[in-house]
């Protein structure tokens, strides 16, 4: 996907938010909604307006780790400090629901913020999209003699063969997951990649439409 393509998949994306938010307005402006219900189409204006709030972030990221624009600070980092630090953000803010644990450690040279970014929405594709009761991610980190390896592994959906490539093009959405109810924008994959390839890194996922997926990370 080229980078107009993907330019005009923002923009569609960013209408249909705009769209949902002064619908729901409009209702509520004009009496339309029963005072019962007020206090759902209110939840419903907030979270289009986060889920816009974090596509605009993540499409200006995107385009500039693509373009080269961001010069990375490399310093010595903690990989399993760095998930530690997003994994509490995390069970924090989805109260209990969720269990991530971390195995395993090595120091890396690299961006933290970018790292920490990259953490963030690996974490959470794997949050998003698991269906199951109790959602069960296992993180661990792993040093040969050449790399160093990260994987993460959910019980989630799955994923086809046919789709691990594809997921990590802008606004790709797997076919299980096509509702925006799922959460994210379509694009957290695609900005890891651009973070990972800015380290010289590199990230793969492996699956099946039974269910749970493993992303690997190599540095």
């Amino acid at each position: 996907m080229d980078k107009r393509e993907c330019m005009d998949l923002a923009v569609h994306e960013t209408k249909n938010s705009i769209s949902a938010i002064m619908g729901y307005t409009e209702l509520l402006k004009y009496g339309m909604i029963k005072e019962d219900d007020a206090l759902r189409f209110y939840d419903n204006i907030c979270k289009e307006s986060m889920r816009l709030s974090s596509l605009v972030d993540d499409f200006s990221d995107l385009m500039k780790f693509s373009a080269k624009e961001y010069k990375i600070e490399l310093e010595k980092i903690s990989l399993k400090e760095a998930v530690r630090e997003e994994v509490t953000q995390l069970e924090r803010a989805f109260k209990g629901d969720v269990f991530i644990n971390v195995d395993g450690d090595a120091i890396i040279e690299a961006d933290r913020y970018l790292i920490m970014l990259c953490v963030r929405h690996l974490l959470e594709n794997a949050i998003y999209f698991n269906d199951s009761e109790t959602k069960q991610i296992n993180v661990d980190i792993i040093k040969n003699k050449k790399n160093i390896i990260m994987t993460i592994k959910d019980n989630g959906v799955g994923i086809d063969e046919k789709e691990r490539e594809a997921v990590f093009k802008c606004f790709y959405r797997i076919d299980k997951c096509k509702s925006r109810e799922v959460g994210g924008n379509g694009l957290g994959l695609s900005v890891c990649r651009e973070i990972l390839n800015l380290h010289k890194a590199s990230i793969g996922i492996e699956g099946n439409s039974l269910g749970g997926t493993t992303v690997t990370v190599i540095f």
